[in-house]
């Protein structure tokens, strides 16, 4: 018989691995309760241990939280002064060069907050 890759008991991320669940396409999968105190589903076995799973959703509230603050200091994008904003002060279409690595080096500095 083949030994399971995930323990009961074992800690991934928030989450400690309570009971097995069902078997399906050769593949485990578990029960687990995050440290906020929630049960989740059944989570794949290897996306536990790949951490691709690390939490009920709790950490994705929190982050979609953190941004909503970080994003509400901003009245609009902090290159062109444009009032529609996506995301970290940027509109969308400096939010896309910023993500690609794209901005000039002056750009990135009033980005990061080190205006000259």
């Amino acid at each position: 018989m083949k030994k399971d890759r995930v323990q009961i008991g074992e800690k991934y991320g928030k989450l400690t691995v309570v009971e097995k669940g069902h078997y399906k396409n050769q593949r485990q999968y578990y029960i687990c309760k995050c440290e906020c105190g929630n049960l989740t589903g059944e989570i794949r076995d290897w996306d536990l241990i790949l951490g691709n799973t690390k939490s009920c959703g709790c950490l994705r509230k929190a982050w979609q939280h953190e941004i909503g603050k970080h994003n509400k200091k901003y009245s609009g994008c902090l290159l062109c002064n444009s009032t529609k904003h996506y995301a970290h002060g940027l509109c969308n279409k400096h939010y896309i060069r910023w993500w690609r690595g794209a901005l000039t080096p002056d750009q990135f500095a009033i980005v990061n907050g080190q205006q000259k």
